[in-house]
């Protein structure tokens, strides 16, 4: 008998080892809510990885920008203050040309410059009428090519002449 009760006892045991009991499933609850929290924490940490490595690219591009924009600062202010002072040296170079004396001189040479224009026109209107008057030179040169048509036509027939004259001497002595 002793071993029926061990038996029942054994299994009374057995039973109340795999009961369940409300510690057990506060702890089973307990640890799924630390592996949530610790998957949840992971999927956080790549998250907030891949936003730091695309913000540390963003950060590299504008350190990029800035140094070309600190370069192209530095060349606009000293092309600014070589502009500025090309435009001091131009206001000075205008202020010693002494613009008032210098419109006297224009002045004075324009109108040197038409009374000389005046004076041509006047001699030249004699001339233009005396050509206008004149013959046409296209008519004159017509003229003269063909005279010179003429004179290249008679040496060519004198020549021709003189080797006919030529060539019958020589059949005459021939023949005889």
């Amino acid at each position: 008998m002793r071993l029926a009760s061990l038996g029942a006892q054994l299994m009374k045991w057995f039973r109340k080892l795999t009961e369940i009991k409300v510690s057990d499933v506060f702890k089973a609850w307990h640890s799924w809510m630390i592996k949530e929290q610790l998957e949840k924490a992971k999927r956080d940490k790549s998250e907030y990885e891949w936003q730091m490595g695309s913000l540390s690219e963003e950060l590299a591009d504008a350190k990029a920008k800035e140094t070309k924009l600190e370069q192209e600062l530095d060349f606009c202010t000293t092309e600014k203050a070589r502009l500025e002072k090309e435009l001091a040296d131009t206001l000075a170079a205008i202020h010693a040309q002494k613009v008032p004396e210098t419109m006297e001189v224009i002045t004075a040479m324009g109108q040197a410059l038409q009374y000389i224009g005046t004076t041509a026109m006047a001699n030249i209107e004699p001339i233009l009428t005396e050509l206008e008057d004149a013959p046409d030179y296209q008519k004159v040169a017509k003229i003269f090519w063909s005279q010179k048509e003429e004179d290249d036509n008679r040496e060519a027939d004198t020549k021709k002449i003189q080797e006919e004259a030529k060539s019958r001497e020589e059949v005459s002595l021939r023949v005889r």
